[in-house]
This record gives C-alpha cells, sequence and structure tokens, in this order.
C-alpha cells in the first residue's frame, strides 16, 4: 500500500512539474507573440503618421506655391493689398480640418500674417513658424514638434504656412469607418453582403433563427490594400434583415453596463411576430429605457427590412413568385 502512494505521490509530482513546464511555456510564448504583435503596432503607426504628414505637407507646399504669385503681384500695390489678399485665403478655410492654420509672408525682414479664425500672431510665434520653415527638411513627424510648415520662396519674398500638428497627430487615429454592403436579389432570393468591420447586423427567420452578417474584413482606413470576401444567403419564406450603428449596442445604463449585441437580438428576436414598426418601437424603448437619464453620446440607427416570398397558385413559372419588401428605419440623433 505504501509503494502504492509512492507511486501515486511520484505520479502527482511528475504531473504538476509537466504542467508547470506547459504554463511556463505558454507564458514565453504569449510574451513573445504580445511584444512581436507590439512592434508591428508602432510600425504601422510610424508608417500611417508619416504618410498623413507628407500629405499635409504636400497640400501646405502646393498652398505656398499657388499663393505666392499673387502676392508678388499684389506687392506694388502696398502691404495691405497683401494682407486682404492673405486674409480673404484664411477666412474661407475650415477651421474644423484646418486649425490654427497660418500663412506668413516674408519681404526680407519684413513680414505680413493672418491666421485662420485666431488672434493676431504673436512676435514669438511668426519667429517659431520661420525657424520651423528653415528646417523643414529635416523635420520628423515622430518627434516632439509643434508645427508642420512648408514655404515658396521667390527672391526676398516668400510665403510660409503652417498648421497645427497635434491636430494631424489625431488624425492618424481617426480615418477608419465601418461599412456594410447588401445586395438583395429577390428574382434568385439571394442575399448577398460584404462586410468592413460593421458589427451588427442579422436576417432572422420566423423560427428565431438569428443568421449574423459577420465581418468579411477589416474597417475601412487601416490597409489601403485590404479586401472583402462577399457572402451569399438564401432568402426563403419570410426573413427579416436588421442592421444597427454601435450607437445603439454602446448605450450605457446607470449602473455603466453597456445596451449590448446580446440585448439588442434578444429584442428583436422578441419581437419576431411584430411588425417593423411595432419591432422598430420597442426596441427604441428598450434602448431608451437602458439609458435612463444618462446622455446620449453617438447617433442610434436602426433599420429593418423585410423579405416576404409566397408561391402562387398558378402554373405560369414567370408569375410563379410574389414578393413583397417592407421596409422601416429609426434614427435618433
Amino acid at each position: 500500500m505504501s509503494a502504492e502512494n509512492d507511486e501515486s505521490a511520484k505520479l502527482n509530482e511528475a504531473s504538476l512539474r509537466l504542467y508547470s513546464i506547459r504554463v511556463r511555456l505558454l507564458v514565453v510564448t504569449s510574451s513573445v507573440i504580445l511584444v512581436f504583435v507590439a512592434v508591428l503596432i508602432t510600425l504601422d503607426y510610424q508608417r500611417e503618421i508619416r504618410h498623413h504628414f507628407d500629405e499635409k505637407h504636400s497640400d501646405l507646399l502646393d498652398e505656398a506655391r499657388t499663393v505666392l504669385p499673387a502676392v508678388l503681384h499684389l506687392q506694388n500695390h502696398g502691404s495691405d493689398a497683401v494682407q486682404r489678399y492673405i486674409d480673404s485665403i484664411c477666412e474661407r478655410m475650415d477651421d474644423a480640418n484646418s486649425p490654427d492654420h497660418h500663412i506668413v509672408v516674408t519681404f526680407g525682414t519684413d513680414h505680413i500674417c493672418q491666421s485662420n479664425g485666431m488672434p493676431p500672431l504673436s512676435r514669438d510665434r511668426i519667429a517659431s513658424i520661420i525657424a520651423a520653415s528653415e528646417n523643414s527638411d529635416t523635420w520628423n513627424p515622430l518627434q516632439d514638434h509643434d508645427l508642420l510648415t512648408a514655404a515658396y520662396a521667390d527672391g526676398n519674398s516668400q510665403v510660409i504656412v503652417s498648421e497645427n500638428v497635434s491636430h494631424l497627430r489625431s488624425a492618424v487615429f481617426g480615418d477608419f469607418a465601418s461599412l456594410i454592403l447588401i445586395e438583395a436579389n429577390l428574382t434568385d432570393r439571394l442575399l448577398r453582403y460584404a462586410n468592413a468591420g460593421h458589427d451588427p447586423a442579422w436576417l432572422i427567420d420566423p423560427s428565431g433563427d438569428a443568421t449574423e452578417l459577420v465581418a468579411t474584413g477589416t474597417v475601412l482606413g487601416i490597409d489601403e490594400d485590404a479586401t472583402w470576401n462577399e457572402k451569399t444567403i438564401e432568402l426563403s419564406g419570410t426573413s427579416r434583415l436588421a442592421v444597427s450603428t454601435d450607437g445603439m449596442t454602446e448605450t450605457f445604463g446607470a449602473d455603466e453596463e453597456m445596451y449590448g449585441k446580446k440585448r439588442l437580438l434578444q429584442t428583436l428576436l422578441s419581437c419576431k411576430n411584430q411588425s417593423l414598426e411595432e419591432t422598430k418601437e420597442h426596441t427604441n424603448q428598450t434602448v431608451a429605457s437602458h439609458r435612463g437619464s444618462g446622455e446620449q453620446t453617438d447617433d442610434v440607427t436602426l433599420l429593418l427590412m423585410e423579405f416576404t416570398f409566397n408561391e402562387a397558385s398558378t402554373n405560369n413559372q414567370s408569375n410563379r413568385r410574389r414578393r413583397r419588401v417592407d421596409t422601416t428605419i429609426n434614427a435618433a440623433d
């Protein structure tokens, strides 16, 4: 008996040792993968931010190149004429997309300047813009600079255009969107779709079975070489298509819990025997009830579409199928 206990203890010890080795290997492997992913994300960020800044620098240079000939012509009419001209340019700038947009025109040691919707520039700010334009060839978007500039000169006359860098850095993280494209072929009773990361979307039948229209590729704006697969679903009897924006599933309640995709699907399934209008109203009420007195921070949109196919009592093949499509959209901004 003692021998059996010793043997069992040895087996348990060996098993624990093996388990410990497996855990260590898993930790090491996971750590290597995490480091690899982090490196890839960092490299991708650097590539994207350089691409954004190169594009913006090219735009600023084109602007400076376009403005300079008019400045040279107006220079003969005095500095007030040049000032009015660049004022008119900045007044037409979109402050949302081009914040802190400045134009500085230099004639030797003299300068004329204007900013987009901002107070007059201080001497220090003007000096910073001029200094940044002189070092634009060595400008590195990954370093801590606050100005992106481009300059174009002819003799002693020069046009410098600058813009705030922090806006451009945030644009790197904001240039993406989800999208779902759906085609319903009522003749062949087929629904085709391609989904660029849009969530959620379902095709629901009267029995309560829900087929999720899962993503067939990444969201738009992440990879310029990305491709998306197309998927096909057969339609029969009565099918209900439901597509929502994430503002509905990401509605927060008083307990900071999201409404969620699971709760939305349960709500839609509970309404499978109701009309589209009734389904829309009930879903809107449940989302509003979950939000309570909280603030709506995103758009809340639900699209419902129902496909109904009936077999007609006729032998005429061309008239064999009767089709009806009902649609309702609930949008709350």
